[in-house]
């Protein structure tokens, strides 16, 4: 597996990739180059990714194990990969 499309995540990213904690569904945050066109939309889908919601440069969704979020970060479009942070209740 080539470790070009992990350069594409932050570093929480790769840290739980490095400790083996990207396992099942995992949620992103997903920037890309520019808004979205359809065939672009249909890239993500083949690659895994369900996308729950698109504003501009910026999705949000999930796919479901390594080689998924593997595809994603292959695609040419997509800049940088954020996984999800746990926040703290007020």
């Amino acid at each position: 597996m080539s470790r070009d499309w992990q350069a594409k995540l932050d570093a929480r990213g790769r840290r739980h990739l490095a400790a083996g904690d990207c396992h099942g569904a995992i949620g992103l945050l997903v920037l890309t180059a520019a808004p979205l066109a359809e065939e672009q939309l249909a890239a993500l889908e083949r690659a895994g990714m369900t996308t729950y919601a698109a504003e501009g440069t910026v999705l949000s969704g999930t796919v479901d194990g390594i080689e998924h979020l593997r595809l994603v970060a292959e695609l040419p479009f997509v800049v940088r990969i954020e996984l999800p942070r746990r926040t703290h209740p007020e």
